[in-house]
């Protein structure tokens, strides 16, 4: 067995969307990569183990595809991809997560909102997910702070 490397650091990821897309199959998360997403990876042996976009939907900022390799979950990962992405903030951005995700979301700003007062699209989108996987109480979080804040 090798002996772990310095922590992996997250970085934006400019090469192959390939490779972020095989890593989405791979966590069982089936979506097409949208070209002008900001997206960060953290790597580990160059493998990618996390990957998260920032995207624009309907002229609003969208934070999606928060996804981590679950043997590495809960070891700091996640929160280090969007710190990353924290610069690339803009006033607001959403995402919607399982409740129980909520407080990892809080660490970098994002606040859970009603769904009236998201954008329709979101609110739209929450209530698909929630019919589609009940047990895991999706709600819709806002981050109103710039990137300084």
């Amino acid at each position: 067995m090798r002996p772990m490397q310095v922590r992996p650091e997250p970085k934006l990821w400019r090469d192959d969307l390939k490779l972020v897309q095989k890593f989405y199959e791979q966590v069982g998360y089936q979506i097409k990569i949208e070209k002008r997403a900001r997206i960060v990876v953290t790597q580990l042996y160059g493998v990618i183990i996390g990957a998260v976009r920032l995207v624009v939907e309907n002229e609003v900022q969208v934070l999606r595809g928060m996804q981590v390799f679950k043997n590495f979950q809960d070891q700091g990962f996640g929160t280090d991809m969007l710190q990353k992405l924290i610069p690339h903030f803009q006033e607001p951005c959403y995402c919607i997560a399982p409740i129980c995700l909520t407080n990892f979301y809080r660490k970098v700003g994002f606040q859970e909102i009603p769904d009236e007062m998201a954008p329709v699209f979101l609110g739209l989108r929450a209530v698909n997910y929630r019919r589609e996987k009940p047990k895991e109480n999706f709600v819709i979080l806002a981050r109103y702070g710039k990137a300084d804040d």
